[in-house]
């Protein structure tokens, strides 16, 4: 078990290495020594289809979203007004593509 133990460390530690993600391993319970993964994640504004990457795939679902043809949570809807004006639109889609182009 504490084999198993160390490899669920590792794994936390390479995952949040690569990613960006804070992850962390701790006991449940001591006798049984079961293991649990938490992850925490950070989502940053226009990262819309919320996989940790700002690409043109959020582009693409946002303007699908102002179409009208995809529908967004409020989750998304929050991460996708970019420009904090209260209204997600074309606007909002103009300043990921400068994000993902570093322009912004």
């Amino acid at each position: 078990m504490k084999k198993f133990r160390n490899l669920i460390c590792l794994t936390a530690l390479l995952f949040s290495f690569q990613t960006g993600i804070s992850v962390s391993a701790e006991e449940t319970d001591t006798q049984e020594m079961s293991e649990k993964v938490v992850l925490e994640t950070v989502i940053r504004a226009g990262d819309i289809t919320l996989d940790t990457n700002i690409d043109i795939l959020d582009v693409i679902l946002l303007n699908r979203a102002i179409l009208g043809k995809e529908k967004l949570s409020d989750l998304q809807n929050t991460i996708a007004d970019v420009n904090q004006d209260g209204t997600v639109n074309a606007s909002d889609s103009l300043v990921i593509m400068k994000m993902i182009v570093g322009l912004v």
